[in-house]
């Protein structure tokens, strides 16, 4: 069958005659080639990068096209069996095809070792010093240099015939030097066709430019502003043609310059560098969140422009301080500018994070942890505005029995937020409590109030601060129902108060929810003694049965209630096999296990859970990498997702085998 369809191929593949025209289609192929080595980072490929085997192989085959219909000879497959006969019908030197030869077995080989090391299909060198120097020996030279230098000695050699057989002159500077014109055309509102070699819809791409052009915030930019703009386009025009992506990353530019409008250095400042220029148009095309963030807020520009530039928060203490720089100066009255700073703040840490997690630079956790460091210094800055406010005007409570003033408070992350695993746009799960007598009065000008009152005006006055919607929009939003009665309890609870409700009158649920749960911010004496409450509430000894009941109850009510989806679609949170399944495994072993292994509640991560249990010998080794692994994976996917602002839905092909894995390990453990 296969000869069979060969031979029907045959006549469409080898013309009956010398088909000359084949080169220029072939020089088509050419700068496509070029551009997707570029496009994709492969420089360092052997078989697809510059003067690598591809090239090689493609030399050969443009004499096939050429002559192989009217000389059946050249109608064959192995390189190594067509260079010689090239080389006799004297379409290349001796010269040539010596070189030729000498390169394709040295880059075969060397792709070749690759594999071995690698065990799978790749062609990219090495990038580790270790395994550089293994690849050396193995290609018997003593160092990686002196391989390398080989390797380039045939890679350029070969790249010199690649060009010498493809190239026209002046070829290079035809893809280049009509920009300006372009730009120019469109610019004046004339239609052009010199779009439709780089993006694929280029009518779309035409009208959004002249859109731009007729936009207000371009329209009403001054004469310089203009001349900046002009310089820009069609430096940013030719940037997108070298992305993957031309078409969307060009149009989410379009949307970014309109945004910027007449704060034209930023165009400046793009023309001059264009380092600068195409590590922007990558973001953008790698994430439309960040898009529209910097379309709503172009001052952000400056710091992205280099993910080498980024400096990654260390902890939540480095960033308050940061905060606390920053609040001093703005006045402390100005509530207004107070709350703008917080939200500038918090997006220009946001973003930075996030122009370095779609570069594939940083692993899940490290995100996650930048991303509730953040979340913590604003919680922490907010209590400290509220509490200089509340006591300036009320003064401070007192513990009745030392009767000095003390900020008994403390704010208890949960859920994301507790976990250390916060995302892009989570919300901040918090219960307020506080130590001391909740009915202990302190004096408020003519009349008193009770410890009680002023903290719940306190957490009352901290939510409205990060809650509120600003012109720079809300931090986060907060959901306190996991406190004490829900909804019908108090906003905020005494320490003792909220011990008797967790042993006495708590469910299952909310001790689950509980292994996640530690203090992000509070007074000393306050966190201990929740962290104390934490490990009486948790170490109780359960029954088996009614426990692992209770669990798969609830997994199924929150599987019926958020996991609805479309046909053909998962949730990668409550899919069965995904992240709330494991989970729930996790919470379930530390209940049953907790009371005799209390080194089981120092995390509230759910990876760190995951490592005890297996260092306590409570889950085996195997299914603890496989939960931690698959946890990852799924995570990084959601994040991932909300970066091109879709949701944390998937077509059911996905995760196929890691969903299956977890839910062996749910109906081994659960059942």
């Amino acid at each position: 069958a296969g000869e069979t369809l060969m031979a029907m191929l045959r006549p469409f593949i080898y013309r009956r005659y010398f088909d000359y025209s084949a080169f220029e289609s072939l020089r088509e192929m050419k700068l496509m080639i070029a551009r997707q080595v570029r496009k994709k980072g492969m420089l360092d490929d052997v078989k697809l990068g510059p003067g690598g085997i591809r090239e090689i192989e493609f030399i050969g085959q443009a004499f096939q096209l050429v002559r192989g219909g009217a000389e059946k000879e050249l109608q064959i497959r192995p390189i190594l069996q067509v260079l010689p006969l090239l080389r006799d019908r004297g379409e290349i030197s001796e010269a040539q095809y010596q070189t030729l030869v000498d390169a394709y077995i040295f880059l075969r080989n060397t792709e070749h070792r690759i594999q071995e090391y690698e065990d799978r299909q790749t062609q990219r060198l090495p990038e580790s010093d270790e395994r550089r120097e293994l690849m050396a020996e193995s290609m018997q030279f003593k160092t990686w240099d002196l391989f390398y230098a080989q390797l380039t000695q045939h890679r350029d050699a070969v790249q010199q015939q690649f060009e010498q057989l493809f190239s026209v002159e002046g070829e290079e500077e035809s893809e280049t030097h009509s920009f300006p014109e372009i730009w120019e055309q469109i610019r004046d509102g004339e239609t052009t066709e010199a779009l439709n070699q780089w993006f694929e819809n280029s009518e779309s791409i035409t009208q959004s430019l002249q859109q731009l052009m007729e936009s207000h915030s371009i329209q009403s930019m001054s004469r310089e502003g203009q001349h900046r703009l002009d310089r820009l386009m069609p430096l940013l025009i030719e940037a997108a043609t070298e992305l993957e992506c031309a078409d969307e990353s060009l149009l989410r530019a379009i949307r970014l310059v309109e945004g910027i409008g007449r704060r034209s250095v930023y165009f400046s400042m793009l023309a001059e560098n264009s380092q600068s220029l195409q590590h922007l148009l990558t973001l953008l095309q790698k994430s439309s969140w960040i898009a529209e963030q910097l379309a709503q807020t172009p001052m952000m520009l400056e710091e992205l422009m280099s993910v080498r530039s980024v400096v990654m928060p260390t902890g939540a203490e480095p960033l308050m301080s940061e905060l606390e720089l920053l609040s001093s100066r703005v006045d402390v009255d100005d509530l207004e500018q107070q709350m703008e700073l917080m939200r500038h703040f918090q997006r220009r840490n946001i973003l930075k994070i996030a122009a370095v997690d779609v570069m594939d630079r940083l692993p899940v956790m490290k995100v996650s942890d930048a991303l509730t460091w953040i979340s913590e210094s604003l919680v922490a800055h907010s209590f400290r505005l509220c509490w200089n406010e509340m006591t300036r005007r009320m003064g401070q409570p007192r513990k009745r029995s030392e009767g000095v003033a003390s900020p008994g408070f403390v704010a208890i992350g949960y859920g994301k937020m507790g976990g250390l695993e916060l995302g892009y746009g989570s919300d901040l799960d918090m219960v307020f409590l506080h130590d001391g007598d909740p009915e202990s009065p302190f004096s408020r000008k003519q009349r008193s109030v009770s410890r009680r009152e002023f903290y719940v005006r306190l957490g009352q006055r901290m939510i409205h601060l990060m809650t509120t919607r600003t012109m720079s929009g809300r931090l986060y939003e907060i959901d306190s129902r996991l406190r004490p009665n829900g909804n019908s309890g108090l906003l905020v609870t005494d320490l003792e108060g909220f011990r008797s409700y967790q042993l006495e009158a708590a469910w299952t649920w909310e001790h689950q929810a509980l292994i996640r749960a530690r203090a992000v911010f509070g007074g000393e004496a306050a966190i201990q003694q929740f962290e104390a409450i934490r490990h009486e509430v948790l170490s109780q000894k359960r029954d088996p049965e009614k426990l692992r009941s209770d669990v798969c109850e609830m997994r199924e009510k929150m599987r019926e209630s958020l996991g609805h989806c479309k046909a053909g679609e998962i949730h990668l949170k409550q899919m069965e096999g995904g992240m709330v399944d494991i989970e729930f495994i996790v919470q379930y072993l530390i209940l049953l296990w907790a009371a005799e292994y209390p080194a089981l509640l120092r995390w509230s991560d759910n990876v760190r859970q995951i490592e005890s249990l297996a260092k306590e010998k409570r889950l085996s080794r195997k299914d603890a990498a496989t939960l931690v692994q698959n946890y990852r994976q799924f995570r990084r996917r959601a994040y991932h997702l909300f970066l091109e602002n879709r949701s944390a839905r998937v077509a059911d092909q996905e995760f196929v085998e890691e969903r299956g894995q977890v839910v062996e390990i749910w109906n081994r453990l659960m059942r």
